[in-house]
């Protein structure tokens, strides 16, 4: 046995019973060894857990005598206790006994509708994240000479976004917004919005330079919305993908003829930036001649309303298809019936033209012969209808594209833009009433979006952990075969069927935290692929936000050119859940999951296994959810060499039984179907690893109790743990726009529904036939 497991266990039992837990661990590896190489288990003899808590000695299934009292088991303690309405019993309603006394004890931040663990986690990652960027050494040195060391480029940049007084100065008359546009858009923002009162000319082929030229800083102008993703004929290599349209309101709002309120909002947004840019660059508006803006902006409202109606052709709902360049330009992009052709209707070399200045050299190999990928071809055929038909178009899409243009950078143009973009905001959403987000926020966001790989370095050099990532790792291979069995264990698969679902979850890839090369000291393999951005030699904010952006659209243009598949970027540390690539058939835990209150090195692994293991559960089983079920192990649409219909049918059937029950809870079970398959098959999955593991590390002993729960079983910590992830508190909510495109259960149905179908739940809580927590239907697909 190796040097590390026996520091384990001196460090962690006591010395009297040193060699008594060498002799068990011996008996273990003899006695088990078979059973784990055929169940696949992961072998703890060879790589020990730090296991927080001695088990306790007792028979298992009855309260442990053991307290843990390490500091992080007493923050748990704490956070399960003052959540918990203990005057309601837990087999009466389980989430108001975990949850009831939540939203009493925890205070909602300004500009948030909600709080719950995951919003605790993201705040704790945001703080951990501005300490970095903020760090003092590089104060002396904001003006000097960029580097090539990307620590001190991504401090550079984050005090270049903070610094609102320096913002302030360098765009009081938008000359670097004015000067980037000329050179690279070839437009004049003068000649913006055009109105009948001016005699300026859209001319098509200028537009459609600038088309190009936006391209080349990430920005597809909605209408073309296209981004890097994977293959269709081959899910593993990358493909240019062609999706359908994204608009500043969402579709459901564009759509909804009584929110006119929020329509004039809009125009009203439009109208603001375009006064308030022309009052900057020193050309004084009428009242009268300001008011002719507003038919150039509603006639864009309406055109986006048009779009957003024809974005889901019942024909085409769903289709995908995979085609050349130079066909996708004959079917899509061919003015109707001999109308003139604008300046979006580009012929293949154009589109080859549109990827090589967006990627440069790694766009070389793109020809007219490229394969794409294009979802919902609807979209495009009802486009191009909509670009025949359009009256003053050359004049239309001027306005159109410029403003998609200048849109993105709004908020980056200084306190007044930003002022202008959350006024707009707050008259849109519900949660945007209570507050601003921070500026430190905004500049976090912004780096991380621009530059992942760099923050995610400067993330885990100083906040990550090995032991815990590769506790992470071990824990996500126990649940991967907890769901395993249960799909062994469905007695309405056939056995070839059975066998293709094992195949499919043979082949998924688990992400666990971060890409090992991040962890590098010497960060020379960092330094070079970031050589390729230095700040601005003034360190001018709006400069540097577009450096970031083209930078952004090189390293996609990078990861085109390898076709492999390989994303070149793995998850970054904001993101604080895990996630499912149903095309690359992989699970990912972000390194911001990887701590408390989620995963806690020092926590009982009842609560590790019900929170974290269930996240990951979760996501594996949304490979088998009501629509990713239809694609195979390499993320390719299942043909008649995999599951059969009749398969098909009976999990339709099972799905249905979801559907049902949440439909009870006046809920729309059909939207949030998959979601709901994911909850209860990531429970069950969690459920089933966690008695696995206990058995295997603790010969099924009960572990040690948090402080103040000595009269629960480690059964009922587990539920109690898995409950309290989804504790919520909320503020009234006035309007549906916040919640209209969300597709999980509210938090109180993501702890009621899979107990509701948890035999073991009410065996634990010993909850009786007749009780609310013991439903006597319960529904599941796995």
């Amino acid at each position: 046995m190796g040097s590390d497991h026996r520091k384990f266990w001196e460090t962690r039992w006591f010395l009297s019973i040193l060699l008594a837990v060498m002799i068990f661990l011996c008996f273990l590896t003899i006695t088990f060894g078979a059973l784990w190489a055929s169940a696949g288990a992961p072998n703890l003899i060879q790589d020990v857990l730090r296991t927080p808590a001695t088990p306790e000695q007792n028979s298992s299934g009855q309260p442990s005598s053991a307290i843990c009292t390490t500091p992080a088991c007493v923050a748990a303690a704490y956070r399960l206790n003052r959540a918990m309405n203990k005057k309601v019993g837990p087999c009466d309603d389980f989430y108001d006994y975990a949850c009831g006394s939540f939203s009493q004890t925890e205070a909602i931040p300004e500009g948030k509708t909600s709080w719950d663990a995951f919003e605790i986690l993201q705040r704790q990652v945001y703080g951990d994240l501005r300490a970095i960027l903020t760090a003092p050494d590089i104060d002396g040195n904001l003006h000097s000479t960029p580097t090539d060391n990307i620590t001190q480029n991504m401090q550079r940049y984050f005090h270049s976004c903070v610094d609102t007084s320096k913002i302030f100065q360098h765009m009081r008359r938008l000359e670097p917004l004015a000067e980037l546009l000329d050179k690279e858009f070839q437009i004049s923002l003068a000649d913006w919005p055009l109105t009948e009162g001016k005699s300026a000319v859209a001319d098509p082929q200028r537009l459609k330079q600038a088309i190009m030229a936006a391209r080349k800083y990430g920005n597809s102008l909605g209408i073309l919305n296209n981004y890097l993703g994977a293959g269709m004929s081959h899910a593993e290599h990358n493909a240019i993908v062609f999706n359908t349209g994204t608009f500043t309101l969402d579709s459901f709002i564009l759509l909804d003829d009584n929110r006119p309120d929020i329509h004039n909002a809009y125009v009203d947004y439009m109208v603001d930036v375009a006064f308030w840019i022309q009052r900057l660059l020193g050309n004084e508006q009428s009242a009268a001649l300001i008011e002719n803006y507003r038919p150039v902006f509603q006639d864009i409202l309406q055109f986006e309303r048009a779009l957003a109606n024809v974005s889901r052709d019942a024909e085409y709902a769903d289709k995908v298809l995979e085609i050349s360049l130079v066909d996708f330009a004959k079917v899509f992009f061919s003015p109707f019936g001999g109308s003139k052709p604008t300046a979006l209707h580009m012929q293949a070399e154009e589109w080859v033209q549109y990827f090589k200045t967006a990627w440069a050299s790694s766009a070389q190999n793109i020809t007219v012969t490229t394969n794409i990928v294009v979802n919902d071809p609807g979209y495009y055929v009802n486009l191009n209808l909509l670009l025949s038909g359009l009256k003053s178009s050359d004049t239309f899409l001027w306005n159109y594209v410029v403003w998609k243009v200048i849109e993105p950078l709004v908020r980056h143009l200084g306190d007044q833009g930003e002022a202008t973009y959350q006024r707009f905001r707050k008259s849109v959403y519900v949660e945007a009433v209570n507050g601003n987000p921070s500026r430190s926020g905004m500049c976090i966001d912004t780096l991380i979006e621009h530059f992942p790989n760099a923050i995610e370095h400067l993330y885990i050099k100083n906040f990550s952990h090995r032991q815990v990532k590769r506790s992470v790792e071990i824990m996500a291979e126990y649940v991967m075969v907890a769901f395993r069995e249960m799909v062994k264990e469905s007695d309405w698969l056939s056995a070839s069927d059975r066998i293709w679902f094992l195949g499919k979850a043979d082949k998924m890839t688990k992400t666990i935290g971060y890409d090992e090369y991040l962890t590098s000291d010497s960060a020379q393999a960092l330094n070079s692929e970031h050589e390729a951005f230095q700040p601005d030699r003034s360190n001018i904010y709006f400069n540097n936000y577009m450096k970031g952006r083209a930078f952004q659209t090189r390293v996609e243009g990078e990861m085109f050119g390898k076709r492999d598949g390989s994303s070149g970027r793995m998850s970054i540390p904001k993101a604080v859940s895990a996630f499912y690539a149903p095309r690359r058939n992989s699970v990912t835990i972000p390194a911001g999951f990887l701590q408390e209150p989620m995963f806690g090195a020092d926590y009982p692994w009842y609560w590790n296994f019900a929170v974290t293991g269930s996240a990951i559960g979760h996501e594996i089983t949304h490979a088998f959810d009501a629509e990713d079920v239809l694609l195979d192990g390499d993320g390719a649409p299942w043909d008649k060499s995999g599951m059969s219909n009749e398969t098909l049918k009976l999990f339709e059937q099972r799905a249905g039984t979801i559907v049902n029950q949440y439909s009870n809870y006046s809920l729309a079970g059909e939207d949030y179907l998959s979601e709901n398959i994911a909850d209860n098959g990531g429970l069950k999955a969690s459920y089933m690893a966690y008695q696995k593991f206990r058995d295997d590390a603790f010969m099924g002993k009960e572990e040690t109790i948090l402080p103040g729960f000595e009269h629960f079983t480690t059964d009922q910590m587990f539920f109690l743990s898995y409950a309290h992830l989804w504790c919520e508190a909320t503020r009234p909510i006035t309007s549906d726009e916040s919640h209209a495109a969300y597709s999980h259960s509210p938090a109180r149905f993501r702890v009621i529904g899979p107990l509701h179908n948890s035999a073991k739940f009410s065996e634990a809580y010993q909850c009786g036939p007749q009780t609310y927590m013991n439903a006597t239907k319960k529904a599941a697909v796995w």
